[in-house]
């Protein structure tokens, strides 16, 4: 009997642990880097779970090669508008996204950008 508990409580362990990486809380900062590929190509971030609705993202840029676009982005819809990333600082990404849904950084290099760019920073879909 003690031999069940134990093997119990060790696979509850595993899952508990397991469950909380698929997607991170959106009020905590986790990092990205990302080469946003040319010529008006897209790429995303992991994603987040939004923990309030409506509220903007925060994107922090550190590393970044020229000027490119992001937006935040819901999975179940509520994309925001595109911001303009043209220098390293902090933006405020707008949108509806809903409380709960899997939330990614969007970024888009320009129609005229011929080399893919590199940025890199921290974010959080609050």
């Amino acid at each position: 009997m003690k031999v069940r508990k134990k093997v119990f409580a060790s696979i509850l362990a595993v899952l508990l642990l397991s469950v909380g990486s698929f997607a991170s809380a959106g009020t905590t900062y986790e990092s990205y880097s990302v080469t946003v590929p040319k010529l008006n190509f897209s790429v995303k971030t992991d994603a987040q779970t939004k923990s309030s609705a409506g509220r903007a993202a925060n994107l922090k840029v550190s590393t970044l090669g020229k000027a490119v676009d992001v937006r935040a982005y819901g999975k179940k819809g509520g994309t925001g508008n595109w911001v303009r990333v043209s220098t390293t600082g902090t933006y405020n990404l707008p949108n509806d996204i809903s409380k709960g849904d899997s939330t990614r950084a969007h970024f888009s290099s320009d129609l005229t950008t011929i080399v893919n760019v590199s940025v890199k920073g921290k974010w959080r879909s609050n």
